[in-house]
């Protein structure tokens, strides 16, 4: 099976100046992660993860500063924004078994992404997934967003940039 990189989950929107991060199509990538430092530092010997371990918080941490790194890397030379996206995040099945409350990790992937990111939003609409894409930039897909994703990005951009936010 093909690894897949960060670059294949995002969707950049050349008029708008933006990348879309949608963050449940990577966490699998996140959890396997955390899974594997788990079991490489034995902490997971007739053991599941609560969510509230130190570990857990500095691994997940590891892996969201290292997801923010490498959008730096990429997109140093560009001036564009990254949007993370979240629609209902759920632990899948084949994960559940590792995690004592799956409801949890979720919730702590959240407040963490929403304390380490500017622009992050949660998306309540079915149809509201910026998946309309033509051509590649750099290796990233290219967006052409409905109209409905247009107006959303411009108040979304816009509600990140005024102060408090």
């Amino acid at each position: 099976m093909e690894s897949r990189r960060i670059k294949d989950y995002l969707v950049y929107y050349i008029p708008q100046r933006v990348i879309i991060f949608p963050i449940n199509e990577y966490q699998e990538v996140i959890i396997d992660n955390i899974i594997k430092n788990f079991l490489e530092w034995g902490l997971l010997d007739n053991k599941i993860i609560s969510c509230k371990e130190k570990y857990f918080k500095y691994f997940l941490e590891k892996e969201i500063d290292s997801i923010l790194d490498s959008f730096r890397m990429m997109f140093s030379d560009l001036n564009v924004k990254i949007l993370t996206v979240y629609k209902n995040i759920e632990v899948g099945d084949s994960y559940k078994h590792w995690f004592e409350d799956n409801t949890r990790f979720s919730k702590v992937l959240i407040s963490t992404l929403k304390k380490k990111t500017k622009y992050f939003k949660e998306i309540k609409k079915d149809n509201l997934l910026f998946i309309n894409t033509e051509g590649k930039f750099k290796g990233i897909k290219l967006g052409v967003p409905t109209g409905e994703e247009t107006e959303f990005l411009q108040k979304t951009l816009a509600k990140s940039n005024t102060p408090n936010n």
